[in-house]
């Protein structure tokens, strides 16, 4: 007997229900999509035949105590995805979420509208705590899982597996008792993807930027003034372009961005904005500007466009920023800003090659504007 009852689900925008012999096609079409055979271990060719043993598997799913639906738009009936139960422990209580978007439906929230219809299925159904689990690099579905409320516990190392490749695994989680969806995000997103004044703006790194953003942090000047100030990776770049910092920025810790010509698109330098701990929302400003961006003003516009953002979107009370005591030129950018020097902490800092140097604190709250 099923542990689950066997029936649809529906939600405003989509109808959640059993496989159907007419899915076939639809879920050829979306498992020999790249991306998908990218995060999945999937037959290559994938077959018609494939896919009916798949349908077969799915229904036998229900009678060993799991659940296996498809996504369904509920005025065509077509297949929009699958979402099913990859682990069930009900000793535990637990179980774990396992969803795949058809290409033609992404991009319209498919996938959070039926995790949450599905996870609070899983609690009507005595399940205390259901599970998702995502390998670092797929940006897509970690915004999946915070859309419908999951909170990110921590990180399974190798535990990923698929066609050529062994990854990490990112596990998220929720509970009867956490709050409604969505789970709420220390760093928002940026408003309408980016921000600018007209002549500098700032927007999230890409795949694109790896290049110029590895010859920019190479600068001499740039990784010496770094912690700890030593020359970049290329590899560690290549990541961080790649989903690195969208990783960091959706876990809340730190917003690494792209400072740009407004008008020609051209990376003219990076800015961070750091989560700090403690019980006053305070963030921390890092920055680096190539060199013929210098003299221009770009970093002071930057700077602003960080703090207002920091202040009136993201809810810091205080934005701090820490130059070296010989950094003329940073704490001339922080002073024009309006943040105000606070103090030296001696022997602060790593300096390249070794030792230490002072650290010259500054800060701005939101009456300093």
């Amino acid at each position: 007997m099923s542990h689950f009852p066997h029936t649809e689900l529906s939600t405003r925008h989509l109808l959640i229900r059993p496989f159907i012999d007419s899915d076939v096609d639809d879920i050829v079409a979306s498992c020999s999509d790249r991306t998908a055979r990218h995060f999945l271990r999937l037959p290559d060719p994938y077959t018609a035949d494939d896919a009916r043993v798949f349908i077969d598997k799915a229904r036998r799913k229900w009678e060993s105590g799991s659940a296996e639906w498809v996504i369904a738009d509920p005025e065509t009936n077509r297949y929009l995805g699958g979402i099913g139960l990859a682990d069930v422990d009900r000793g535990r209580g637990s179980a774990e979420i396992g969803y795949v978007t058809a290409p033609w439906a992404r991009g319209r929230g498919v996938a959070a509208e039926a995790t949450i219809a599905v996870t609070d299925y899983l609690f009507a159904n005595r399940i205390e705590r259901s599970e998702l689990r995502v390998v670092p690099e797929n940006i897509p579905s970690q915004r999946v899982a915070i859309r419908a409320g999951y909170q990110k516990d921590g990180l399974l190392r190798s535990a990923a597996v698929g066609e050529q490749w062994r990854s990490d695994y990112l596990v998220y989680s929720r509970l009867p008792t956490d709050p409604p969806p969505p789970a709420p995000r220390y760093l928002p997103d940026l408003p309408s993807g980016r921000l600018t004044d007209g002549v500098v703006a700032l927007d999230p790194f890409t795949p694109d930027d790896t290049d110029e953003y590895f010859a920019l942090s190479a600068l001499p000047e740039v990784w010496g003034t770094s912690m700890p100030p030593i020359p970049p990776d290329r590899a560690a770049i290549e990541q961080l372009c790649n989903h690195g910092a969208q990783m960091a920025w959706l876990a809340g810790q730190a917003a690494r961005m792209a400072i740009r010509d407004a008008e020609t698109g051209k990376l003219a330098g990076a800015m961070g904005v750091y989560r700090q701990g403690g019980p006053l929302p305070q963030v921390m400003l890092g920055y680096s500007l190539a060199r013929e961006f210098r003299g221009r003003g770009f970093m002071s516009r930057a700077v602003g466009l960080a703090v207002d953002w920091s202040f009136d979107i993201v809810g810091a009370k205080r934005v701090v920023a820490g130059t070296a005591s010989d950094n003329a030129a940073s704490q001339a950018v922080l002073a024009r800003a309006g943040f105000v020097k606070e103090g030296l902490e001696r022997d602060r800092l790593l300096a390249p090659g070794g030792g230490f140097v002072d650290n010259v604190m500054w800060s701005i709250l939101p009456k300093d504007r």
